[in-house]
């Protein structure tokens, strides 16, 4: 894949940010009239330069004090910079305001070009770089190379433009995935094309066809076409600088600030939750101070929440929740800029760790723990502590991708390093499912303790138990984990705990009566008497007679007769499926009275037999007769 990098072209006003970029592309980046009326950029500028080893875009930032806004806004979508210091005036306040913010923005690639040497000395250029060196270590950031420069007269532009080249060389490429994430800098209209936008893509493929949605407009269109660095493209990979045309309802309504997205991935949100570093300039951040927030291209008025106290102090670092009017669109790991309202001024700035946090109040108890895990990279520890806290709700895996910003096989992969549990498109916390695997057994325990002649619970009984504090489709698969672990037995509707034995809990003489009428059953063979007469002779109750129903030892037909229910043991039902195979095998049909001489039995009880077997589906039957099927038993 071919190399593209964007640097933004940061520094002074007027220390020579144009000249230089014009000198290295031959492409002019002050486009309005008023730009080249004052000689001052006001907007952002593009322009790009292709070398064998790819393609470097710039964003060409105005340096005046009065467009910071837009300077960040350009500075955004870039991934190194470009600083400008003209050797005649040496660090301004805007070289130390752009180095600030290209810090707070992430950016830790630099070339310096030092301009305008063809109007200093020797000792002017020296000083100016060590002033430069000397910025540069107090804001942390390394710099790839110092080159003095003269655009006016050429000298020095090609080891520019080298040392721009080495630092594209190690740069690596930006992993690309599937979701697009496009912030909006540029909006205009082509005659013939439409609506066209451009911006530096920070996220994910688009291709020429592809569905999209720009928020927070919340318009849904289509990608028509694709330019990248003035040629037509099918495909926009990340870190491109890309111009798109739309297709679609209202979208001749677009500016900048928002943002080209997939709608089915992408949410927007009035709460972001953030690492922040304040400036230690005197500044301070207090909780329900409004001030102006920076991120992409988005700028917005907000209010902001510290985390675990009410001010941060000049230098110092923490968490916020940063709470807007309106909906905005953010990703993971996205930096921004705080600004105070009035005076400007930038305040600090970081990273965003939660950038759907609307619905997060269950978080509230552990919320500082969640943000260290973020902010220290550690998102299987942050999964692991929120799917835990959102007990027993559970976590849907879309919020997981969307707040965290990853693909499906990347999810999966979080999931499971965090020790969670995923159930019916919600993640659970594996520890607390463990517990709950222990109350369903202890309840199913408990229901066997309380009613010791019912062999087994109804599993709607335990369902409005468990389920009423927890998702049933989670109850449903604890219950399968328990069964594979052999813990327990599920029969049908019923759920029994393995190994329990219902006659345990029986008087002697109880047992003694249910052991009579099984031996009655099992003599009476296929003939069975009315089990009511059997149960008064021996004095059974309908619980006793049920708990063998339960078992499988007895099993009831259906009626036949003037008998409203015949009770057969098990044995007398393999017996007559023996019967019937020996005198037909699998193939020869057999009516209704080849079967009663088979089984030796009247039509009293042959036809309830033959019924029942028919529901099992052991015998088929076409009109008046039947065919056994093979492999069928009949309990």
């Amino acid at each position: 894949m071919s190399r593209q990098l964007t640097f933004a072209v940061v520094g002074h006003v007027d220390h020579g940010k144009t000249s230089l970029v014009r000198a290295l592309t031959g492409m002019e980046t002050d486009r309005l009239a008023e730009e080249k009326r004052r000689g001052l950029t006001i907007e952002l500028g593009f322009a790009y330069l292709e070398t064998p080893e790819g393609v470097i875009d710039f964003v060409d930032a105005p340096g005046h004090e009065s467009f910071v806004r837009t300077m960040i806004s350009g500075a955004s979508g870039a991934a190194a910079a470009l600083l400008v210091v003209d050797v005649t005036q040496g660090i301004q306040e805007q070289t130390r305001e752009h180095l600030y913010i290209c810090r707070l923005l992430g950016i830790d690639r630099y070339v310096v070009a030092l301009t305008k040497i063809d109007r200093a000395d020797e000792e002017q250029i020296a000083t100016a770089r060590n002033n430069t060196l000397e910025l540069c270590a107090r804001e942390q950031q390394s710099v790839a190379q110092i080159v003095p420069v003269s655009s006016e007269m050429g000298t020095g532009v090609d080891a520019v433009r080298h040392a721009l080249i080495e630092v594209l060389r190690e740069t690596p490429c930006t992993p690309c995935g599937k979701q697009p994430f496009l912030p909006i800098d540029r909006v205009f209209v082509i005659d013939g094309t439409g609506v066209v936008v451009t911006g530096t893509l920070s996220r994910g493929a688009i291709n020429t066809g592809d569905e999209a949605s720009i928020w927070p407009a919340g318009q849904d269109c289509v990608v028509r076409q694709i330019e990248v660095n003035g040629h037509p493209a099918t495909t926009a990979l990340p870190g491109m600088r890309t111009a798109i045309s739309l297709r679609g309802r209202k979208v001749d309504n677009l500016v900048r600030g928002m943002t080209l997205c997939t709608a089915s991935y992408d949410r927007p949100a009035r709460q972001l939750q953030v690492s922040v570093a304040v400036r230690d300039r005197g500044c301070k951040l207090r909780s329900g101070d409004s001030v102006r927030v920076l991120f992409g291209t988005t700028s917005r008025i907000a209010k902001i929440k510290v985390v675990g106290g009410h001010l941060l102090q000049p230098g110092e670092s923490g968490f916020m929740r940063i709470l807007f009017e309106e909906p905005v669109l953010a990703r993971f790991g996205q930096r921004f800029v705080l600004r105070r309202l009035s005076p400007a001024q930038t305040l600090g700035g970081g990273q965003i760790l939660d950038p759907c946090a609307d619905d997060r109040s269950f978080l509230e108890p552990r919320l500082h723990e969640y943000l260290c895990a973020l902010h220290s990279g550690g998102l299987e520890d942050a999964l692991q502590i929120m799917v835990e806290a959102a007990w027993p709700e559970g976590v849907l895996v879309s919020d997981i991708e969307v707040a965290y910003g990853l693909q499906p096989g990347a999810t999966t992969n979080v999931i499971n390093g965090a020790a969670c549990l995923g159930c019916g498109g919600r993640v659970y916390s594996r520890c607390d499912c463990d517990q709950l695997e222990e109350r369903i057994e202890d309840t199913i325990n408990a229901f066997h303790k309380n009613s010791p002649t019912l062999v087994s619970m109804p599993l709607n009984k335990l369902m409005n138990i468990i389920g009423s504090d927890h998702d049933r489709a989670l109850v449903a698969l604890m219950l399968k984990r328990l069964q594979e672990k052999s813990r327990i037995v599920i029969n049908g509707a019923e759920v029994m705990a393995r190994g329990f034995d219902p006659f345990s809990g029986l008087e002697a003489p109880q047992r003694e009566r249910l052991g009579k009428l099984e031996a009655v059953l099992l003599e009476a063979g296929l003939s069975p008497p009315h089990i009511e007469e059997i149960s008064h002779d021996l004095a059974l109750d309908g619980k006793l007679l049920r708990m063998l129903v339960d078992l499988g030892r007895i099993v009831v037909l259906g009626k036949a007769g003037q008998q409203k229910n015949i009770y057969f043991h098990r044995d007398a039902l393999l017996q007559a499926s023996g019967l019937l195979e020996a005198s037909f095998g699998l193939s020869e049909p057999f009516s209704m009275s080849d079967a009663r001489k088979a089984l030796g039995v009247s039509r009293k009880y042959a036809l309830p037999l033959l019924e029942y077997f028919d529901r099992l589906g052991m015998t088929h039957r076409a009109g008046d007769v039947r065919r056994l099927i093979p492999k069928k038993s009949p309990v």
